[in-house]
C-alpha cells in the first residue's frame, strides 16, 4: 500500500485538473473555462452513453475516460498550436510514469495501459473514447460560440460511430 504523503501527492496533481482550465479555449479569448477536470468527466459520461447496446467494457471505458488526460496535470493541456505538440504522446507517457509511480504497481499498470490504449485508439473501447473526447469539445464550442465567436474549427469533424455522428448533426443544427 502508497504512504500517506504519496498518495497527498498524487492527489494534489488530481486537484490541479479540477483547476486548470484546458488551454485551447484560451486562445479564442473565453473567459470562465471548463477546467480538464470537468472534461474528462463529460467525456466519461458521454462515453457511457455512446457504448450503451454495443456489448463493450463499460468500466474499462469509464476508467479510460477518467485517466486519458491524466498526465496533463503536469503537461497542461497541449493543443496544436502549442510548440513541441508534435511530441505530446511522448510528452504525456513519461509525465503519467512520474505521476502514477508510487501507487501501487496493478494500478500503474492500469492505468498505464489504459491511457497507452487511448492513444493508440485500436480497440472498440478506445474509439468509443475518443469519439466522446471530441464530441465534448464540440458540445463545449456550441456553449462557447453563446459569448463569443464562431468556432468553427469545431465544427468540421466526421464520426464514424452513427450515432454520434446523428448527435454531432443535431449540435451543429443548434448554431445561432
Amino acid at each position: 500500500m502508497m504512504g500517506h504523503d504519496e498518495l497527498v501527492k498524487f492527489l494534489k496533481d488530481i486537484r490541479k485538473l479540477k483547476l486548470m482550465p484546458r488551454s485551447g479555449w484560451i486562445y479564442y479569448k473565453i473567459k470562465n473555462l471548463e477546467t480538464i477536470g470537468s472534461h474528462s468527466f463529460g467525456t466519461a459520461i458521454l462515453s457511457l452513453i455512446l457504448a450503451q447496446g454495443k456489448k463493450l467494457n463499460e468500466e474499462k471505458i469509464i476508467k479510460m475516460a477518467l485517466f486519458h488526460d491524466l498526465a496533463e496535470a503536469r503537461t497542461g493541456d497541449l493543443t496544436p498550436r502549442d510548440k513541441g505538440y508534435k511530441f505530446k504522446n511522448e510528452i504525456e507517457r513519461e509525465n503519467l510514469k512520474t505521476m502514477v509511480k508510487n501507487l501501487p504497481l496493478n494500478l500503474q499498470n492500469e492505468i498505464i495501459g489504459l491511457v497507452e490504449e487511448f492513444i493508440k485508439g485500436k480497440t472498440k473501447e478506445a474509439e468509443i473514447v475518443k469519439t466522446a473526447d471530441l464530441l465534448d469539445a464540440v458540445f463545449m464550442a456550441l456553449e462557447y460560440e453563446k459569448r463569443s465567436k464562431k468556432l468553427n474549427e469545431f465544427f468540421q469533424v466526421k464520426f464514424k460511430d452513427p450515432f454520434a455522428q446523428e448527435f454531432y448533426e443535431y449540435l451543429k443544427s443548434l448554431r445561432e
